[in-house]
């Protein structure tokens, strides 16, 4: 480990340890960023040698929460792996079944500012469960990275007083990514980006739960032809694929198998997007 990352790395463990005196709970996607934090937290619950007589290793066991997002918003895939990673580093788990019914009706209209209004009203129900755990810190995995690209969520994270340690110490995605592999957190240090399925709408597009189910089929099949980095885009009526441009010939060697199931699905015109997978693309 370099050395600015490990001082990057001790200032996080001394602000996750503040925290957790007072409970903690974690925003857990089952990404990289979120993940990092579960295995840092982990890390510090199972250290005896950091604790003090006041605070005893049970009393810190029980002051921190992951928690969960079911929502059709996400793909059960990350549902699958925030559960795994926390049964692996052995910490306290719970799922938050997201009601699309109660969410605000504005959401579904898919504007800009799509990640403030869904962001404000899926944290709200953390909120309610932290303060039936009694934890009074709210942690999320927002990198340094977000804060200088279009992130409306941010607002809403902000008036909600939800702390982003990883931006506050100043790690990139990728010092992330370092630190994950430098902790052996395997099964996250790799791990491909999974946004939230909205963003393989255009803004404006509604927000139709059976359309974004179909894509999200249509990507897992996707990962499991060898393609684990991809986003399938709709544009009414064409769908628009991302893929890292090296695997472009590996693509087209599947091409009729992949256009066969993903027409399988009601899309009708697929197309492969020649400027390669990118974020936000959307945003352009």
């Amino acid at each position: 480990m370099n050395s600015e990352l490990k001082i990057k790395y001790n200032t996080l463990l001394s602000l996750i340890l503040e925290y957790l005196q007072n409970g903690l709970c974690l925003a857990l996607s089952g990404g990289v960023d979120s993940g990092l934090l579960a295995g840092v937290t982990a890390r510090l619950l199972q250290n005896k040698t950091v604790y003090t007589k006041t605070f005893a290793l049970n009393f810190f066991k029980n002051k921190f929460y992951a928690v969960t997002f079911k929502t059709p918003l996400y793909s059960d895939e990350e549902i699958f792996a925030a559960k795994k990673l926390c049964k692996e580093l052995k910490i306290n788990h719970f799922v938050i079944p997201v009601d699309m019914k109660k969410m605000p009706k504005a959401l579904f209209k898919n504007p800009k500012d799509r990640c403030f209004i869904c962001k404000k009203a899926m944290f709200k129900n953390v909120i309610k469960f932290c303060k039936e755990k009694k934890l009074c810190t709210i942690i999320d995995g927002t990198n340094f990275d977000d804060l200088s690209v279009y992130r409306p969520g941010k607002k809403a994270l902000e008036e909600l007083n939800i702390k982003s340690p990883l931006a506050e110490c100043g790690f990139t995605k990728n010092e992330i990514r370092s630190l994950a592999e430098e902790l052996e957190l395997n099964s996250i240090a790799k791990k491909p980006s999974a946004p939230c399925f909205a963003t393989r709408l255009p803004y404006g597009t509604f927000l139709d739960i059976p359309l974004l189910k179909k894509i999200e089929e249509s990507e897992k099949f996707l990962h499991k032809s060898g393609f684990a980095e991809c986003r399938i885009r709709f544009h009414n009526p064409v769908v628009r694929i991302e893929i890292p441009e090296n695997l472009f010939t590996e693509f087209l060697e599947q091409k009729k198998k992949i256009i066969s199931k993903i027409k399988s699905k009601g899309f009708k015109y697929i197309t492969l997007d020649i400027e390669g997978l990118r974020s936000g693309s959307m945003d352009e």
